[in-house]
């Protein structure tokens, strides 16, 4: 019994440490994530104030809603118009060969994007911390017409996110951020515990 014990502490006491690391979770369906987080953001570039069918260089930075947007390598931002990518204007950097970086204002725990391509090349979302450590990454299938949504939430303040697709440009539209309601914990850790509580209620059995 004292081994079983020892073994089970052992392994409480492993997942508590990993606790200390950030908890980051990424989902594909904007419903739930928008209902399971306090969203008070959003921005869906409708004032970019670029024309139907057009495509508008903008400055690079450039912010929106707090959030600042950039290039990787300086190439400019640009808006894309009604109709062009679909019926709502949208961001995607300049040069297709370049990625998108977001960075974020404090405090945002839950962000979540439409993400388009123009070729329907998948898309890789990259998420860091406000110390520029990778928090996780996520690639979706995506196309230029009907959006795939990704959100992600994590126990730590996010300060960027690097949409990467290559050379095929990545596109974006309608951000969702906020603050998280709860962070779930991994299945491996509750399967863990579960079986740490059973090793207990075994023990007290044979000791009785």
């Amino acid at each position: 019994m004292r081994s079983f014990v020892k073994f089970a502490f052992g392994a409480m006491a492993f997942f508590v440490a990993g606790d200390a690391a950030a908890v980051t979770v990424f989902t594909t369906d904007r419903a739930a994530f928008e209902a399971s987080n306090t969203i008070t953001i959003t921005e869906d570039f409708e004032g970019i104030g670029v024309g139907p069918g057009a495509v508008a260089v903008l400055s690079d930075p450039i912010d929106f809603s707090g959030f600042t947007f950039q290039s990787s390598g300086g190439g400019g931002i640009v808006g894309l118009g009604d109709g062009l990518f679909g019926p709502t204007q949208r961001l995607a950097a300049n040069t297709f060969a370049q990625v998108l970086e977001i960075v974020f204002p404090a405090g945002i725990t839950a962000f979540g994007l439409d993400l388009f391509s123009n070729d329907d090349s998948p898309i890789t979302l990259e998420v860091f911390d406000t110390s520029n450590g990778l928090l996780g990454s996520f690639t979706v299938a995506t196309n230029g017409t009907t959006p795939a949504f990704l959100g992600v939430t994590t126990d730590t303040d996010i300060g960027q996110v690097i949409v990467n697709d290559g050379p095929s440009g990545g596109i974006i539209d309608n951000i969702s951020a906020g603050t998280v309601a709860a962070i779930p914990l991994p299945g491996g850790i509750l399967l863990i515990l579960s079986a740490f509580a059973g090793l207990m209620v075994a023990g007290r059995k044979r000791l009785a």
